[in-house]
């Protein structure tokens, strides 16, 4: 459910603007909330600067909404993708207009997940068929009005450890919360989670777009998360995206549509799956991928409760899947008409937007491009590279990370997955030379941390313990503050004097 409802005064404001914004509406990241009087926030002179010495731009958890909902312009096409392949969409027979459908839930619904319209109504089996040329904006607009952006930010900014900073974790913590608001996040019914909604819904009524980050963390400090569901717990703690990806698996109980939705969600968030490659599939065409695959849970998850892992062993099929997409007996191939068909009808500057970025994620200036997916997601070999090192199958990744890497010289991060293939497979002399690559020869500081991690675990398999320790500790004073780093010096540290202890027993 959404945190936020709008007075009558806002949503008639709001309404005129979303069908008239068009493209610009996805340029700005979305409909921005026309508040008649929005109070200006004056900063106290105490205001925390951005903590990020290298960036040129205000670190994202310094922004106040309006700027963050800018920072998300780039993407929003990409998080409309991801909607419209989940969502679905039923047109009339003339394939002009969208036309009320009940989804899996028996909730009725217009264009993509739209259950109530830019007028404020419910959408109902009595709603006027929509034309596919505002199909985009009532999506966009849906979007805004379920709160989504402002839910990512209150979270973004209230938890520090929270990691939305690549254009894929934005991509999938949108996708999570426009289906399911908050809920992955808390127990809904907690006091403090009602009341710090409550204090964030009156922030935003009074200042709109002009939130501060003060105000938020001042609502979080009041009301502190202390009932978080499994995902939330990961999430605040900011741990590795494999790790939510499986947690995404104990959500799943409405069914196929959630089964393939929260696979999805988790390989958009590992960076396995650009959503940019759905332009060329049939509008809901995975449920015939399911289909293909046999039509059961485990093609897309393993294992019970708190045991549920994502199937990654799925990956490579679905990878091949999307650049030929064809029906449940795995030869004929789609007739339907295709997502990127569908709005080039609604508006061609949309599909323009893919081609100039030549699919991949555009450009984020306040994301840190090395650390995420921007310039190398649209390679399908990256793809199936991590899905085979997810897979186990370390000799056939480590050979295409070898092909990319030969392909993208100057690629620090390419180099480090490289270097951990190695490391899974015990070749720990290849680790430690690619790693001196990194460290010597590309010299990207932003990858030093995982560098040193690497080469830490290297050592550590050497049984070399000093000098994994020294790489550690490197790996930590170049931004590693991950608990994997502080426990694998403490397993290094107590192997050490295990070593030492055999040593002087065989003297003596």
């Amino acid at each position: 459910m959404p945190i936020l409802k709008r007075n009558s005064k806002v949503k008639k404001k709001l309404t005129k603007g979303a069908l008239t914004l068009g493209t610009t509406a996805i340029m700005m990241g979305g409909i921005t909330a026309g508040f008649n009087k929005q109070k200006p926030y004056n900063k106290p002179k105490t205001e925390l600067e951005s903590n990020d010495s290298t960036a040129k731009h205000k670190n994202q958890k310094e922004m106040n909404f309006g700027e963050y909902k800018k920072m998300l312009a780039p993407i929003t096409p990409y998080i409309m993708l991801e909607l419209i392949l989940n969502e679905g969409i039923k047109l009339d027979d003339t394939g002009t207009k969208c036309v009320p459908y009940q989804d899996s839930r028996g909730i009725w619904t217009i264009a993509f997940g739209v259950t109530t319209t830019s007028d404020g109504k419910k959408v109902s089996k009595n709603t006027k068929p929509i034309p596919i040329e505002r199909a985009w904006d009532e999506s966009i607009h849906f979007l805004e009005s379920r709160e989504t952006y402002f839910l990512m930010y209150c979270y973004d900014v209230g938890c520090p450890n929270l990691r939305m900073d690549t254009p894929a974790r934005l991509c999938a913590y949108a996708s999570v919360f426009y289906n399911a608001g908050t809920k992955l996040m808390e127990e809904p019914s907690d006091k403090n989670h009602r009341e710090r909604n409550e204090t964030l819904r009156k922030l935003y009524q009074e200042y709109g777009d002009n939130v501060t980050p003060e105000m938020v963390r001042e609502c979080f400090a009041k009301y502190p998360i202390v009932a978080p569901r499994s995902f939330g717990e990961c999430a605040i703690n900011g741990a590795p995206d494999r790790e939510l990806a499986d947690v995404l698996g104990l959500y799943v109980r409405g069914g196929r549509g959630l089964w393939t939705r929260r696979w999805l969600e988790g390989q958009i968030m590992m960076g396995n799956v650009n959503p940019a490659e759905f332009l060329n599939l049939p509008i809901q065409a995975t449920y015939e991928f399911f289909l293909m695959q046999g039509g059961k849970r485990n093609v897309f998850w393993s294992g019970k409760d708190k045991d549920t892992k994502i199937n990654m062993k799925t990956l490579p099929a679905f990878n091949t899947w999307l650049a030929n997409p064809v029906t449940r007996d795995g030869k004929t191939p789609f007739r339907g008409q295709s997502i990127g068909q569908l709005l080039n009808k609604m508006n061609p500057e949309i599909l323009k937007l893919f081609e100039q970025n030549n699919g991949t994620f555009a450009p984020v200036p306040y994301l840190d491009k090395k650390a995420g997916d921007g310039y190398k997601v649209a390679d399908s070999l990256y793809f199936l590279a991590n899905a085979d090192f997810m897979a186990g199958d370390y000799a056939a990744a480590a050979q295409k990370f070898k092909t990319l890497a030969l392909k993208n010289p100057k690629d620090a991060q390419i180099f480090n997955d490289l270097a951990a293939t190695y490391n899974k497979m015990g070749a720990y002399k290849d680790a430690l030379s690619v790693i001196d690559f990194i460290l010597n020869k590309i010299k990207d500081k932003s990858a030093f941390a995982a560098a040193y991690y690497n080469a830490g675990v290297a050592r550590e398999g050497m049984g070399e313990y000093d000098k994994a320790l020294i790489n550690y500790r490197k790996a930590i004073e170049n931004g590693n503050k991950s608990s994997r780093v502080s426990n694998a010096i403490k397993r290094v540290e107590l192997n050490k004097n295990l070593a030492m202890q055999n040593k002087g027993g065989a003297r003596v």
